[in-house]
């Protein structure tokens, strides 16, 4: 799968882009990354490529935001906040997770382990490289069991 490097903001959009022609509804889409690499502004990116014109915005104190686009609802998760995957769960997170009339992206899911087990889905790993430079690593994963 590819992998694109961003110097800046409007950079991420090519990866976005790529992504948002991938993506169908049902998928579930991680985004792993230290803090400041620029996961909610990949979001906003993919959320303009499959047609949004709402403006997005952080979920971190809301957990989940909803927007509408092409292929359905849109829902942006940052699990940050979440130390256990117990209070995910309480939140009512996991109710997004199995529905098939949208598409599911999530910040921080390594705050809730078992989100990696799903299929079908996307992790985007972003890293930092020098010069301010950040890898977008996108990999399509099937978990079969």
């Amino acid at each position: 799968m590819p992998a694109f490097c961003a110097h800046t903001p409007q950079e991420l959009e090519a990866p976005a882009h790529w992504l948002a022609q991938e993506l169908a509804p049902g998928d579930l889409v991680l985004l792993y990354g230290e803090m400041g690499l620029g996961k909610t502004t990949f979001v906003a990116a993919l959320a303009k490529a499959l047609g949004s014109s709402d403006a997005i915005s952080s979920p971190t104190y809301s957990i989940l935001n909803e927007y509408l686009c092409t292929k359905g609802h849109l829902w942006h998760a940052d699990l940050y906040r979440i130390s256990q995957e117990e209070e995910a769960m309480d939140a009512g997170f996991f109710e997004y997770v199995h529905r098939t009339d949208g598409i599911l992206c999530v910040e921080w899911p390594q705050n809730a382990p078992s989100l990696a087990f799903l299929t079908p889905l996307f992790k985007v790993q972003f890293s930092k490289e020098p010069n301010q430079t950040r890898k977008i690593s996108i990999d399509r994963v099937w978990n079969y069991e």
